[in-house]
């Protein structure tokens, strides 16, 4: 299957993070990744990547959109807190929940390489909050 996934968030050192590590899951998940963003010109503004996985010869994608801090009110998002009726995390704890769903909507990833990268960082809330779905 093929997926464009949105990432919106304002946390740019977490976000910065979650796109590397999933960058490096889909491609060890044999999917052709192609990741394209444009730095906003205002640094209070929000990131936002595509990150295309083509795993499949269709020519189909499924769009799928995370914002990870409500930023898009009133636009129809896949995962956002509003949606999944979270709190936001100022810490961005909510961050890894929210991928890990995004893990459970693309069944054929792993999330191996995510959980290790947590385990040695000795981060255990963010652990939980991946594993919590």
């Amino acid at each position: 299957m093929n997926y464009r996934i949105y990432f919106i968030g304002l946390n740019r050192d977490l976000i910065h993070t979650i796109i590397k590590l999933f960058i490096l899951t889909a491609e060890e998940g044999d999917y052709l990744v192609n990741v394209s963003s444009k730095l906003p010109d205002n640094p209070f503004y929000p990131l936002c990547y595509e990150v295309m996985l083509k795993g499949s010869e269709k020519n189909g994608f499924v769009d799928i959109h995370v914002d990870f801090d409500n930023y898009l009110m009133g636009v129809n998002t896949d995962l956002s807190p509003s949606t999944l009726m979270i709190n936001i995390d100022r810490d961005g704890k909510h961050y890894w929940y929210m991928l890990g769903l995004l893990f459970k909507k693309i069944d054929d990833l792993s999330t191996a390489f995510i959980t290790g990268y947590l385990v040695d960082k000795k981060m255990d809330t963010e652990l939980k909050n991946f594993r919590s779905v």
